[in-house]
């Protein structure tokens, strides 16, 4: 295995997340502002006359201020300590990051340097520390890192606002250059100028400069932050020189931002860079670019390595991993000193990689090279795949097809080049291996209660059934038409359902079984269809007579019986058949089950009986008019279906019939054999004409079929054609003999008018004949 680093055109190193318990602290009396600035942020003999000339913080009511010491307390944050200046209270600079720093001071007011240099107007809350100091050499450098509120992961507002800072330097006299720019470049490092891309607002700008966006867990309390930036600039020695360090708020106080300058990174003179972590097998060249040197010491753990050379070469043979560090002395009588610490990575791959799938009779079948993957170090990235391992060291011709590869030699190697956080890189290869097992064939039924075409497969229940039948433990089961494509791993079935046409059944497919990111084997899987339990009686529906002692029976049997055969009634019965005695709603599920193939198959069907009520009606009737000219129309109210007749008319579903005849008999029959309900009436008779001459035939005029107990007709008027009364007969005498006031009437047309006791009345004419 070979071990290879990228190597990249930028220095700066880009810390990934990683989550701690520990925050970093803060304090604003730990040390004076000349402290601050001696102890703190210089550790040179090369820099004197040091002083602290102004510093302007946020006016708090509890006396904090807006910047001070910070040390990582065993935090993960990247610098050990240093001086942090923030546009709020420095108390809200620690995490975790579970608050909005946020915080605003009386009369806080901005800085107009700052606007000068920036090109920018309205800055508020200012923080300012500004000291001077005379170099003793010709060039200065430091590091540090800006952090902020305003940073918002997936939110436009990181597109479009930042607050400002500078870091302000000028010999007396001169004008101010800042040196808190983006590497390379003029622009002032702001959250506007060095972000990732916020998708769906704006595309990321010197994102290589960006460090992260922070979660809950983070050492200091603003929601993302830069990477470790390098402030640097040539001065003369021996010439006084202004630092001013100011960060404010723009336009207004809310989302505070913080810059942290890293303790001891002042370094005049000399400057071996930030620490960093070589690849195995990768040397470093560590240089001194100041020819005023007049002396060089290197060390390695603080023992003298070399002093002669104004650089060293740094690999893991030449004393390797560890702390490497220069003295170099100047013309002005300083020793200027840096240091830097020097680490080794390597990468442990497993020498034994291997990937396993299905392969035909030749030894050929389909990889995913990816599913190596968790076989190595999740923290590894795959880059690629390769023929050979001389192209896989040089990174070139990669597998164009990794994610469905097709070996060309039985059990071949293919190589993998993957890389660390470091950059470093690393081979090794895999081994491809095949596996020809084709277990034995099973069969998966279904029995459909429709017969329809297609009949429908589930592929999870097949899935099941050939893992249950296998009793492996598998990841994956795929399913295919052919074995063919099974071994290629082409045309999946991936609906949820096989839809086969009945006639081409039954219908052998495949099903390729994974565990592990390996092809343990193909299985035939042969789909069939059989009937669902098929009732042998037809009939569902049944009539029962209400108040009858009858029972109506409700059979369940089945034509196709195989297997056990279980009945359950929605009435909790367990019989094939059952008696009813009421009406209501059956139904009964049928199930068989069957051994098929050593495969319990279980079949059900669902019939439904409707029972209902038939009773004898109540009966009433409504009669218009007389016998000879009236109707009747017969009324049943029941549960039954009901037939009608009246007299001898014979039954019809009518129920309206005119009344020929004085005495009626209706008879109401149920159609389902329930019975009959029996009713008679009487139909009064109105004669057309009477003869009253003595011979006893007609001699009297006089409604027949009047009925004393029934009482229902009250008065009969008899009048001439003149509206003249003649005469008001009882109905329950013998009638009108055609005279008035003793004297017989005139053969002629004569009136009557029936007042009935129910309150109607009928009018008309009858004819008196002599």
């Amino acid at each position: 295995m070979k071990f290879i680093r990228l190597s990249y055109y930028i220095v700066f190193l880009l810390f990934p997340v990683i989550s701690f318990s520990q925050n970093i602290s803060v304090s604003s009396n730990a040390f004076s502002d000349q402290q601050l600035v001696e102890d703190v942020l210089f550790d040179t003999n090369c820099v004197g006359n040091i002083n602290v000339t102004n510093t302007v913080s946020g006016n708090f009511s509890n006396g904090e201020l807006s910047y001070g010491f910070f040390d990582a307390n065993n935090s993960n944050f990247p610098f050990d300590n240093g001086i942090v200046l923030t546009t709020g209270r420095l108390s809200n600079v620690p995490g975790p990051n579970n608050s909005l720093s946020d915080d605003d001071a009386p009369n806080w007011s901005g800085d107009q340097d700052l606007e000068n240099s920036l090109g920018i107007t309205n800055t508020i809350n200012a923080t300012i520390f500004e000291f001077s100091f005379v170099p003793q050499a010709n060039s200065i450098s430091f590091r540090y890192i800006f952090a902020s509120e305003e940073y918002r992961e997936n939110n436009s507002s990181t597109c479009n606002f930042s607050d400002a800072f500078a870091f302000l330097i000028r010999p007396i006299g001169g004008q101010f250059q800042n040196l808190a720019l983006v590497p390379g470049t003029n622009t002032p490092v702001q959250v506007t100028t060095v972000r990732p891309e916020i998708p769906g607002a704006c595309d990321a700008i010197n994102e290589e400069f960006f460090g992260q966006f922070n979660d809950v867990d983070a050492p200091i309390n603003f929601n993302g932050e830069t990477a470790i930036l390098t402030a640097e600039s040539d001065v003369v020695a021996g010439q006084t020189y202004e630092i001013k360090l100011v960060i404010a708020d723009e336009t207004n106080f809310r989302f505070d931002s913080a810059v942290f300058i890293e303790g001891n990174s002042f370094n005049v003179g000399v400057d071996l860079g930030q620490d960093q972590t070589l690849c195995q097998g990768e040397t470093l060249n560590l240089q001194i670019d100041n020819d005023e040197a007049t002396s060089i010491r290197w060390f390695f753990e603080g023992q003298l390595i070399n002093d002669t050379d104004n650089n060293i070469t740094v690999s893991e043979d030449a004393f390797g991993e560890g702390q490497y560090s220069v003295e170099a002395d100047l013309p002005s009588g300083c020793t200027a000193i840096d240091e830097v610490q020097i680490n080794f990575d390597q990468i442990s791959l497993p020498q034994d990689l291997s990937l396993n799938t299905c392969i035909d009779a030749n030894g050929f079948g389909v990889f995913n090279l990816f599913d190596v993957s968790n076989q190595i170090d999740n923290s590894l990235q795959i880059l690629n795949f390769y023929l050979t391992q001389n192209e896989a060291e040089l990174g070139v011709n990669p597998i164009q097809n990794p994610n469905t590869f097709e070996n060309t030699t039985p059990n071949q190697n293919v190589f993998i080049r993957v890389l660390n956080a470091n950059n470093c890189t690393a081979v090794e290869s895999v081994q491809l291996i095949g596996n020809t097992q084709v277990f034995d064939q099973i069969t998966f039924t279904v029995c459909p209660v429709q017969e329809t075409s297609p009949t429908s497969f589930t592929n999870q229940a097949i899935q099941n059934q050939v893992l249950n039948t296998l009793g492996v433990q598998a990841e994956n089961i795929d399913l295919y038409f052919s074995e063919e494509d099974a071994i290629n791993q082409n045309n999946l079935i991936n609906t949820g359902f096989i839809e086969i046409e009945t006639e081409l059944l039954p219908l052998t497919i495949f099903a390729r079984v994974e565990a592990d990111n390996s092809c343990l084997g193909l299985v035939p899987v042969v789909l069939q269809k059989i009937d669902a339990p098929i009732f042998s009686n037809v009939e569902s529906e049944f009539l029962i007579c209400e108040n009858s002692d009858d029972n109506i029976t409700l059979d369940a049997s089945i034509v196709n019986a195989h297997g056990e055969i279980f009945y359950e009634w929605n009435t909790g019965e367990t019989t094939e058949n059952i008696q009813v005695s009421e009406a209501g709603s059956f139904s009964v599920e049928v199930t068989s089950v069957q051994m098929i193939d050593g495969v319990e198959v279980v079949c059900t069907n669902t019939k439904n009986f409707s029972v209902n009520a038939s009773s004898l009606p109540e009966v009433s009737f409504t009669q218009t008019g007389f016998a000879g000219n009236g109707q009747v129309v017969i009324n049943a109210q029941g549960s039954g279906d009901y037939e009608f007749a009246l007299n001898d008319s014979g039954f019809t579903d009518s129920n309206a019939f005119d009344i020929s005849q004085i005495e009626n008999t209706i008879i109401v029959r149920d159609k389902n054999g329930c019975g009959e309900v029996v009713l008679n009436f009487i139909a009064l008779q109105i004669p057309d004409f009477f003869t009253p001459n003595n011979d006893g035939i007609n001699d009297f005029w006089q409604i027949k079929g009047i009925r004393q107990s029934e009482n229902d007709v009250k008065n009969i008027f008899i009048f001439d054609r003149y509206g003249k009364l003649l005469d008001n007969i009882s109905p329950l005498l013998i009638g009108w003999d055609g005279t008035y006031n003793g004297r017989q009437m005139p053969s002629q047309d004569y009136w009557y008018k029936i007042e009935m006791n129910s309150g109607q009345s009928v009018s008309g004419h009858f004819t008196l004949k002599r």
